[in-house]
């Protein structure tokens, strides 16, 4: 998919209680602090901290999600 079908926002706290779940399925530790989200219909979120730590649904792919992120931080 295309980085135009992505919503990318700042976690709100309901977010990032969704982060948490999604840092258990990625084997991580929650990320914390200002983090923003990127998300599409029907797929796993990913997530990055201000840090550079991010996560993402292992069984999803994330890759253009993640440089999307990236190039917002």
């Amino acid at each position: 998919m295309k980085n135009r079908d992505l919503t990318i926002r700042t976690a709100t706290p309901a977010g990032h209680n969704a982060l948490r779940g999604l840092a258990d399925r990625d084997s991580a530790r929650p990320l914390t602090g200002l983090v923003l989200i990127a998300e599409r219909e029907r797929a796993g979120g990913r997530g990055r901290s201000r840090n550079g730590t991010a996560i993402a649904d292992p069984l999803e792919p994330s890759a253009d999600a993640m440089s999307a992120l990236r190039r917002r931080w």
